[in-house]
């Protein structure tokens, strides 16, 4: 702020009494006390408080909203913080319960949740509990469909040919080799030791479902795929990263007549227990997935009951 400006004396007359213009000077200045604080008219100015700046924790921490935020109240104030997180944490206690049992209460819960998971192997596999879900528990096992060449047909100078009965005359595992489709492979890849597929008998005058067979090896890297004289071979296949994939499987069954297509096909109609599947969404499909309740179906068709197919050790 500017100074504040003093106006000049009024002017006298030479032959006029003397008078104390001075004193006349000082009283019009002292009556007009200066704006401007120093160091002499320090009792002018009203003394005020000082503003003392209170820290909010709750405040702070709603802006910024973060755990960077979260961190440094929790460092300024540790006690406030503490007791806020006991206060949210702590359970409701009804009127007539005590603590003991709220901890029994949430101890049950915990063994409900855990009960609704399995391990199966190396992989745990959920229960999901939906209205309608008459399928089994996922733990127990998997359903699949696998398609093979009955017929002979040559391929690069190999015969492809594989029935359900060249798997039935097999002492040792079999292993799936030449899929060569990237879905077919990931379907093979969710195999598990003990899962049941539908063997099917495709290219053929009368395609369709022949017998079950087990899967008794997990996948492992298909070598056919790095072998240069397999109708199968696939020169961008590398041994360091490889990109097929075989199971082993086993026969278990073959069916007196063969499940066709076409009685597939009619099951398949909208609203029909077979509408869903994946061999009939999917007809190019060599590896396809079976839902429990189409796997079912389809043995019930055939006259076979799937309490005869518990898994057997291999």
């Amino acid at each position: 702020m500017a100074p504040t400006k003093r106006a000049d004396p009024p002017t006298v007359a030479d032959d006029a009494p003397p008078k104390k213009a001075k004193t006349i000077h000082k009283t019009a200045a002292s009556s007009r006390p200066s704006r401007v604080r120093s160091r002499d008219d320090s009792e002018l100015v009203a003394p005020q408080k000082p503003r003392v700046a209170v820290h909010d924790p709750t405040r702070d921490l709603a802006k910024r909203g973060s755990k960077a935020g979260k961190t440094q109240v929790a460092a300024e104030n540790p006690v406030e913080v503490e007791s806020t997180v006991k206060q949210k944490t702590r359970p409701k206690v009804n009127e007539g319960e005590t603590n003991s049992t709220v901890a029994k209460n949430n101890s049950k819960s915990k063994d409900s949740k855990n009960e609704l998971k399995h391990q199966h192997g190396n992989k745990s596999r959920k229960i999901i509990d939906t209205p309608g879900n008459t399928d089994e528990p996922e733990n127990e096992r998997s359903y699949w469909l696998m398609k093979a060449e009955p017929e002979p047909r040559v391929e690069k100078g190999v015969d492809v040919k594989f029935s359900i009965h060249d798997l039935e005359a097999r002492n040792e595992p079999e292993p799936w080799d030449g899929v060569r489709n990237h879905l077919a492979k990931k379907n093979m890849q969710s195999m598990a030791k003990g899962d049941l597929a539908f063997f099917y008998h495709s290219n053929c005058k009368i395609p369709g479902i022949v017998g079950v067979m087990e899967i008794v090896g997990e996948h492992t890297p298909d070598e056919s795929a790095l072998d240069s004289k397999h109708p199968y071979y696939d020169p961008k296949e590398s041994r360091e990263k490889p990109k097929w994939c075989v199971v082993h499987v086993k026969h278990r069954l073959t069916f007196d007549s063969i499940l066709p297509l076409k009685s597939l096909q009619q099951f398949g109609k909208e609203g029909q227990p077979l509408s869903a599947m994946q061999l009939l969404k999917m007809s190019r499909l060599s590896v396809s997935k079976v839902t429990g309740d189409q796997w079912r179906f389809i043995l019930g068709e055939a006259g076979i009951q799937p309490e005869s197919l518990k898994s057997q050790d291999s």
